[in-house]
């Protein structure tokens, strides 16, 4: 992917949680996302106390529309979530502009875009960290699983350490959730 650290995590949604957290999401904050997106990732931004802010989708790539992004979205807003679907990059360009404009985190869900680009960058290398998902939905299936990728040293600490301070797995209920999956 082209970044400096790449961290396993037991979900997608994990890595995703840690990582905003690290951002500095929290209660009071809200982060901005896709209208069309799956119900784990405004479930993690309210497990955060924070508020998903949605932004409606252009219709034909079903990615977030970067002409719909406001100021008014971004003063309540800590972070962006683009998600790069059916291998369809976000506009990467304007919705970074935006965020640069606005001080806001980025952080890229990639599931759906394992080897795609925006430009000549690999999608997954462009923002603050960027979230790779492995259900069986996805793209990779892996019965489970994620990466957090990021080139930001305290971010990939941070998440390392979120992950550290978890508990063990149970082996049996990982091997019934393979099964039910496969």
């Amino acid at each position: 992917f082209g970044v400096r650290f790449a961290i396993a995590s037991g979900s997608g949604r994990l890595g995703l949680r840690l990582a905003l957290s690290a951002l500095g999401v929290g209660k009071g904050t809200g982060v901005i996302l896709p209208a069309y997106t799956d119900q784990s990732v405004p479930q993690t931004i309210r497990a955060l106390g924070a508020e998903p802010l949605y932004v409606d989708v252009d219709p034909k790539t079903h990615n977030m529309n970067p002409a719909l992004l406001t100021a008014s979205l971004a003063k309540r807003a800590q972070a962006i979530i683009p998600t790069h679907l059916f291998g369809a990059p976000a506009d990467m360009k304007a919705i970074l502009k935006f965020a640069r404009r606005h001080k806001l985190r980025v952080v890229e869900d990639c599931a759906h875009a394992i080897h795609s680009f925006s430009g000549i960058q690999r999608c997954g290398s462009l923002g603050d960290a960027a979230l790779l998902s492995f259900v069986v939905t996805k793209a990779v299936n892996a019965f489970g699983g994620g990466i957090m990728l990021t080139n930001n040293h305290e971010l990939a600490q941070s998440i390392r350490a979120g992950i550290q301070d978890l508990p063990r797995p149970n082996t049996q209920a990982l091997v019934r959730r393979v099964a039910v999956a496969y």
